[in-house]
């Protein structure tokens, strides 16, 4: 099962379009553009608003937290550790810790190359894990024991807050383990491993000790 940023927030596309209209950048955006651009070309620029806004919705939670812990030194300890044993299995148990990943695509508008207006928005999702037990196996993170796990998610802009929600997820259930999530880059592992391993580039994140 997969978790995406749509479904925890709870926003369809009225509701998207309606906060960007009512408490988003739309109305500064078009007072910006004034009467430089006819009623199709305001339409247009409505629509990439809504485009890059749309795309911040499609992010998966699990994928997020994953991006995390494959930074968490005592993961990849036990995935170095097992790279040369496939057989071997290590439990490592994670304390309390926090997991943040921050988007922040923009929007920039010009009209007869000049630029009127730039309009950022911010996807800022906080995990706040509480106990995790962790299954490596062969390098790779192949079960997850999770206690608690509290979500925020906020999108805004400049101006405020356009959409935002907490709640809690069961982990194990949102996070795609598959056949097992490589801990380790393809280049530190052994010559004879590399052949048929992914290569995965992590998402923007970063990592914070619960205090």
């Amino acid at each position: 099962m997969t978790l995406s940023m749509r479904n925890f927030l709870a926003v369809d596309e009225d509701t998207l379009t309606q906060s960007l209209e009512q408490r988003g950048p739309m109305s500064p955006l078009l007072e910006a553009i004034g009467t430089r651009l006819s009623g199709p070309g305001k339409a247009a620029v409505g629509r990439a608003v809504g485009s890059a806004a749309d795309t911040l919705l499609d992010l998966d939670l699990g994928e997020m937290l994953l991006a995390g812990w494959r930074t968490y030194e005592a993961l990849r300890k036990a995935a170095r550790s097992t790279v040369t044993e496939p057989s071997s299995t290590e439990l490592v148990e994670l304390a309390s810790h926090r997991i943040t990943s921050t988007y922040e695509p923009h929007v920039d508008l010009y009209v007869d190359d000049k630029k009127l207006y730039e309009l950022k928005l911010t996807l800022s999702v906080l995990f706040e894990v509480h106990s995790l037990i962790a299954t490596v196996r062969a390098a790779h993170l192949v079960d997850l024991q999770c206690g608690r796990c509290d979500v925020t998610g906020k999108m805004s802009w400049s101006g405020g807050t356009l959409l935002e929600k907490s709640g809690q997820i069961e982990a194990p259930l949102v996070v795609p383990l598959g056949s097992g999530v490589p801990l380790l880059h393809v280049t530190e592992l052994p010559a004879a491993s590399w052949r048929g391993t992914a290569r995965v580039s992590p998402l923007p994140l970063s990592w914070e000790e619960a205090r």
